[in-house]
């Protein structure tokens, strides 16, 4: 209960700071999108559950609302980059630090593409090709920079993670 309400306290307090903090002080290109963290770490860390499953997607949605874009687009990237890491996780170890930060990078590449593609096939945006490439590796960058510093805050998989 206490690393639920932790995570969700963090995740709100991720939220606010990428939605107010970070674009007045940061241009476009490099606002980290903190919100994809909190689904790499549900993906790695956590345990398959359809509630995992339903964060992930709701996690994108909350990042729909604030971004002004297609409402659900985030949710099925969200849930779709949450099931590839599940899907890793089984495979691999990965109660590792800088395996969050990885996944935080390519899951925002992936994000950038999935988006792309998704737009492409349902929607009639002509033109978005340069800004929706045109800044996607100092997001990635950004990102994975904040990842190192939100993987301290947020709790571990067992109890014996180390820190």
């Amino acid at each position: 209960m206490i690393r639920t309400a932790r995570f969700i306290f963090s995740l709100a307090a991720a939220l606010l700071l990428q939605v107010s903090f970070f674009p007045a002080w940061l241009t476009s290109p490099f606002v980290p999108n903190l919100t994809l963290f909190f689904v790499v770490h549900l993906g790695l860390r956590e345990p398959f559950s359809w509630s995992n499953c339903l964060a992930a997607f709701l996690i994108g949605l909350l990042q729909d609302c604030f971004s002004g874009g297609s409402f659900g687009l985030h949710g099925v990237i969200y849930l779709s980059v949450y099931l590839l890491l599940k899907q890793t996780s089984e495979r691999l170890y990965t109660d590792n630090n800088l395996l969050i930060v990885i996944g935080v990078f390519l899951g925002m590449i992936l994000d950038g593409i999935m988006t792309f593609v998704l737009l492409l096939l349902f929607s009639a945006a002509d033109g978005i090709y340069l800004p929706l490439f045109s800044g996607l590796i100092p997001h990635a960058l950004m990102s994975a920079l904040a990842a190192l510093v939100l993987v301290r805050v947020t709790p571990g998989s067992s109890q014996g993670y180390a820190r």
